[in-house]
C-alpha cells in the first residue's frame, strides 16, 4: 500500500490517491448468524461527468448489507434502505455533489462526514477498513497543521516562499528512540534537527511537515503514522 504524502493534492489526482480501493467499512460474513456469506459494506466511488464544458466531480457513498433478521430489515426500511429483489441486498446511496473549483481538502472532508454518517445510523457495527484510516489520519493532519506546524522549518505546500529544511537530515531508522521500526520503507522516514533544538519529521514527498520539541516525539509520530499503512 503506497503511503499518502502530506500535501496539497488536486481533486484530479484523488481517484488514485484515495479510492483505489471502494470499500471503506465492512464486517465480515463471520460476524452474522445465518448468513449467505457476503460481507456487510459501506463503499465510495468518485465520479466525473462533463457538462458545459467544466468537469463536475461527486462522490456516491453506498451501503450494501446482507439480508439480516427481519427486526434489522426493519429498522433499514426506515433509514430508507430498499430490498433488491432476488440478491437479497439491502441497499442506501448518498451523492456529495461538489461544484467546479472546489477544494480538494474539502471534497474529503464532505466525503469522510457522508461515510461516517452512513455507517453510524446503522443498526449494527462495522468496522473501519484501511482506506478509512489513511483518509481519516490524511484529514486530521492537514486540517490542524497550524497547530503543528513551524513556517519557518517546512516547505511550505502553499508554495510560499519558506526557509530551506535544514541540514544534518537523518534517517529516523537511525534514531535510538526507535520502537517499532519501518521496515523497508525505512528508507523514506526522515528527520532533522532545527536550530532551536525541535526536530522535524517527514515522508520523502510530503510538503507538509511537522515539528516536534524532542527527538523521541519525532520518530514516534513517524511510528505511528506508518502503522496507519502498514500494521503488522
Amino acid at each position: 500500500m503506497e503511503i499518502i504524502k502530506y500535501k496539497r493534492y488536486r481533486i484530479e489526482e484523488l481517484r488514485n490517491v484515495f479510492f483505489q480501493s471502494s470499500v471503506f467499512f465492512s464486517r465480515s460474513s463471520n460476524f452474522r448468524a445465518g448468513c449467505p456469506g457476503k460481507a456487510d459494506l459501506v463503499k465510495a466511488f468518485l465520479e466525473e461527468e462533463e457538462a458545459e464544458g467544466q468537469t463536475q466531480y461527486s462522490v456516491i457513498v453506498r451501503a450494501e448489507l446482507q439480508k439480516h433478521m427481519d427486526y434489522v430489515g426493519e429498522c433499514l426500511a426506515g433509514l430508507g434502505y430498499a430490498l433488491v429483489d432476488g440478491q437479497s441486498v439491502w441497499t442506501k446511496s448518498v451523492r456529495v455533489l461538489f461544484k467546479p473549483g472546489a477544494d480538494a481538502l474539502g471534497v474529503l472532508k464532505d466525503t469522510l462526514k457522508a461515510l461516517d454518517d452512513v455507517s453510524n445510523e446503522l443498526p449494527m457495527c462495522l468496522y473501519e477498513t484501511c482506506e478509512t484510516k489513511r483518509l481519516r489520519n490524511y484529514i486530521s493532519f492537514m486540517s490542524a497543521w497550524k497547530s503543528r506546524m513551524r513556517f519557518s522549518a517546512i516547505v511550505d505546500y502553499r508554495g510560499a516562499k519558506r526557509d530551506k529544511l535544514p541540514s544534518g537530515i537523518k534517517k529516523a531508522a537511525q534514531s535510538s528512540y526507535l520502537r517499532r521500526g519501518f521496515g523497508a520503507m525505512a528508507d523514506y522516514y526522515c528527520l532533522a534537527e532545527l536550530p532551536d533544538k525541535h526536530w522535524c519529521a517527514w515522508f520523502e514527498g510530503d510538503e507538509a511537515i511537522p515539528v516536534f520539541p524532542n527527538e523521541k516525539l519525532a520518530v514516534h509520530f513517524l511510528e505511528d503514522r506508518h502503522i496507519v499503512y502498514y500494521a503488522s
